[in-house]
C-alpha cells in the first residue's frame, strides 16, 4: 500500500521540512482568504510525511500565521475598497440571524462553518479586529491540534505505517463530511430565517 505520508514527502523532499511547513502556509493563507483548499485533510496528510511531534508543533505555529495573514490581508482589502452597497447589506443581514451574533461565532466557525471570507465578515459588521484574529486564533490551534494528536494516535494504534495512514485520513475526512453537514443544516435555518425577518 502507498505511503501517503512518503508520497508527500519525496514531492517536498528538495526543500525538506521547510518545504512542508511552506506548502502548510500556502495552503492556509489560501483558504482563509479567497480560495477554499479542504485545510483540515492536507494538515493530517503533511503532518503524515514527517510524523514527529516538534514537527506537529512548527506546523500549529504556521497554519496559525497563515491564517493571521491571509484574514488580515482580506480585511485590509475590504476596509480599503469598500464593498458594494448589496454585499455589504447582505452580509449585515446574513450576521443578525447567527447563533451568536458577535465576534464569539468564531470559535464556533470552527465547528460548523457558516461565515465565509472571514476577514471581509470582520471588516464589514465591525466586529473588533484584535478580538477577531485572537478567537480565530484559540479556535485554529484547537481543532488542529486535535488532527495532530488523532494522527499520532492512530500512528502508535496501528503497526502498519500505511494503514494509520489511511484510517487517520478517512477519519479527519469523516470530521470534515460532519462539519460540513452540520454548517450546510445551519445555512438553511439562516436563510430560511432571513426569509421570514424580510417578509
Amino acid at each position: 500500500m502507498l505511503s501517503i505520508g512518503q508520497f508527500v514527502y519525496d514531492f517536498f523532499q528538495p526543500l525538506g521540512v521547510y518545504g512542508l511547513l511552506a506548502a502548510l502556509f500556502l495552503i492556509f493563507y489560501f483558504d482563509s482568504t479567497l480560495i477554499p483548499t479542504l485545510p483540515e485533510l492536507f494538515t493530517v496528510i503533511i503532518f503524515l510525511a514527517h510524523p514527529v511531534p516538534i514537527f506537529g508543533v512548527m506546523m500549529i505555529a504556521t497554519l496559525c500565521a497563515a491564517e493571521f495573514c491571509g484574514v488580515t490581508t482580506l480585511y485590509l482589502v475590504v476596509r480599503k475598497y469598500t464593498l458594494p452597497q448589496w454585499m455589504r447589506r447582505r452580509i449585515v443581514e446574513y450576521s443578525r440571524f447567527l447563533v451568536v451574533r458577535d465576534e464569539k461565532m468564531i470559535l464556533l466557525n470552527r465547528i460548523a462553518p457558516v461565515i465565509p471570507f472571514l476577514g471581509a465578515f470582520i471588516a464589514t459588521c465591525e466586529w473588533p479586529y484584535g478580538r477577531s484574529v485572537f478567537y480565530n486564533f484559540v479556535g485554529g490551534v484547537a481543532k488542529y491540534s486535535l488532527i495532530v494528536v488523532m494522527a499520532s494516535y492512530f500512528l502508535l494504534l496501528f503497526s502498519d505505517q500505511s494503514l494509520a495512514e489511511v484510517i487517520t485520513v478517512v477519519a479527519v475526512l469523516a470530521l470534515v463530511g460532519v462539519s460540513y453537514l452540520l454548517s450546510v443544516r445551519r445555512k438553511k435555518k439562516l436563510e430560511q430565517s432571513s426569509a421570514g425577518g424580510s417578509q
